[in-house]
């Protein structure tokens, strides 16, 4: 015999109870006394609550259920609902109560009892339930209403023909100009459920005006969602886009941030194609935003980051005031510390470098490590993006160098390797000054390699770099990662044009290994690639190689420069997918 769960001992002596509340229930004196009859159902539910099966109750319950009690017909048709489809059979018998209660005087209960039909989900019970459905969305009550336009959605889910009929689409149309709030929302939620292969509600001028006139009336949660929907109406001409704009200006300052980044995605796509109302945008979206991202709540300022760097995306300029506010705190978790910095990065201009930069040097020495990596690499794209920063960078990254700090040293090869990759001034220098830092990054691959890089770039000013790869061709066997043996054979053949008698010998080292003795298969057929080439006739493969070069800096230099014009991507703006593009 398997041995008892913890819980399954519980449930073994609650099984004994059942059976008293099946008998409790039967009593003739315990349906007279209203209070009894009532705790008896309450004991039921409180069961069913815990996972206990009293699927057996469901005749009594059901039986229970004929009471003018409210609070006891309630718990009866919460347990209705929870049972019926493990009780087809005997559910079908209760569509006559149904019935008869959707027809009630009490809203309430014609409320409850149209809400309980719609969450049967039992096929058998649908020819009785569309009747009822059509008579509840023209109720008198509009706690009624509202149920009847939710009970659509649900009954769509597992019979969409029923809901589809020209019938119940009129009567949800109609709803949507109801005087309560939330039977308005609800219609235009459940339409937008239906008709979701559709597209979605066809919106025209009349809805259109009709949702900004009431979006106040509901809660935030509902504004969110009717500000999306009309992200899809295509206005007629400015004087409507400005008065849409206008009516909806006070959703931008709304106290819910939710509420106000939709709106701000509203406006960016009404005034996608209209300049000067989008710079004006621009400006009535830079306080909200900048009021979100300096939340105390770090979960908050995480997702408004994302949507702030898609929509000012290549317009630095409209936050180059504001920079501060993107500045890291004590209290920030990491990822928000690296986003943060990523953010500072973007807003970089003339008037701010030097401070951005200062606060960047002081991130890069963070004792958190991944903040310290992402420090010292948004330093080395600023110098590489700016080109009047890049001194200043270097000049901060040479110091981090200097501080002796071992966690950094490897990060700040990368970002030098970044900036020398575009501004080739002082490269002599650099690459002379960082070749003693070797010892620091043997154990970290990627800085590594980016010493090497430097070393084939700059190493025919260096008297000593045949020697450098010399020692580096001693210890290659204890290399096993493809990115320095990459980056090993290309600064190997570019130090050969540059200096064939000295490295003729070296080059040669690196093919003898790279062809006969390496098993990875990219980095050897590259070796075998270089020495046909050079074997075929050397110039041409110095022409051949250099030609390759330059297209592979023009591609680079031509995604980056598409990247900076393409500007925000309106579909992904405050969602999921956005931020996670933006953040990761």
């Amino acid at each position: 015999m398997a041995e008892l769960s913890p819980r399954e001992p519980y449930f073994e002596n609650r099984k004994g109870e059942v059976t008293e509340l099946r008998a409790a229930l039967k009593n003739i004196d315990v349906q007279r006394d209203k209070i009894k009859y009532r705790t008896a159902v309450q004991k039921v539910i409180g069961y069913m609550t815990l996972g206990l099966d009293v699927s057996s109750l469901f005749s009594e319950m059901m039986m229970a259920s004929a009471t003018t009690d409210l609070v006891q017909k309630k718990l009866v048709y919460l347990y209705i609902r929870e049972q019926a489809e493990s009780n087809k059979d005997i559910a079908i018998l209760m569509i006559s109560t149904l019935t008869k209660d959707a027809m009630d005087d009490n809203p309430m209960i014609r409320g409850l009892a149209l809400r309980t039909m719609c969450e049967l989900k039992l096929p058998d019970l649908l020819e009785y339930i569309k009747e009822p459905l059509l008579q509840g969305l023209k109720d008198r009550s509009a706690y009624v209403r509202k149920i009847a336009a939710m009970g659509t959605v649900k009954i769509f889910q597992f019979a969409p023909d029923i809901i589809k009929d020209p019938s119940v689409l009129e009567q949800l149309r109609g709803l949507i100009k109801d005087d309560d709030g939330q039977v308005f929302f609800n219609a235009i939620f459940a339409l937008e459920e239906i008709l979701a292969d559709e597209a979605g509600i066809q919106l025209d001028k009349d809805i259109v005006q009709t949702i900004v006139h009431r979006l106040h009336t509901v809660n935030e949660w509902s504004q969110c969602l009717l500000l999306s929907i009309l992200t899809r109406y295509n206005p007629a001409g400015q004087e409507e886009v400005i008065a849409l704009l206008n009516s909806l200006d006070d959703r931008l300052k709304h106290a819910n941030k939710g509420v106000s980044m939709a709106a701000a995605k509203l406006f960016l796509i009404f005034t996608k194609d209209t300049l000067f109302l989008r710079n004006d945008v621009y400006n009535r979206l830079r306080a909200p935003l900048i009021s979100v991202v300096s939340s105390p709540s770090p979960e908050l300022s995480f997702t408004a980051l994302p949507a702030l760097l898609m929509v000012f995306k290549g317009r630095a300029h409209l936050l180059s005031k504001q920079f501060k506010s993107f500045y890291i705190r004590e209290s920030d978790p990491g990822y928000l510390k690296n986003l943060k910095l990523v953010t500072l990065t973007e807003v970089v201009t003339e008037s701010n470098m030097e401070s951005i930069l200062s606060e960047l040097r002081y991130c890069a020495m963070d004792p958190d490590a991944s903040v310290a990596e992402m420090g010292i690499k948004c330093i080395g794209k600023i110098g590489k993006d700016h080109p009047l920063a890049s001194d200043k960078s270097l000049e901060l990254l040479i110091g981090l160098l200097e501080s002796n700090l071992d966690h950094v040293t490897a990060y700040v090869f990368d970002a030098i390797k970044e900036i020398l990759s575009k501004m080739k001034i002082h490269g002599n220098y650099i690459a002379a000054k960082m070749i003693s830092y070797w010892d620091k990054v043997t154990d970290h691959q990627s800085g590594k390699a980016a010493l090497i890089w430097i070393l084939g770039e700059f190493g025919e000013g260096i008297s000593n770099s045949p020697y450098i790869l010399e020692k580096l061709l001693d210890n290659i066997d204890q290399e096993n990662t493809a990115e320095v043996k990459l980056a090993l054979l290309n600064a190997g053949v570019r130090l050969f044009f540059q200096r064939p008698p000295e490295f003729q010998h070296v080059l040669g080292r690196i093919f003898s290994h790279l062809v006969e003795d390496e098993t990875n298969i990219d980095v050897r057929d590259r070796a075998m690639f270089y020495y046909r080439c050079l074997k075929t006739d050397v110039n041409k493969a110095q022409e051949l190689l250099s030609k390759g070069r330059r297209m592979i800096e023009d591609c680079h230099a031509k995604k980056t420069l598409f990247e900076s014009e393409e500007g925000i991507m309106l579909k992904d703006l405050n969602t999921l997918e956005g931020s996670r593009l933006i953040a990761y």
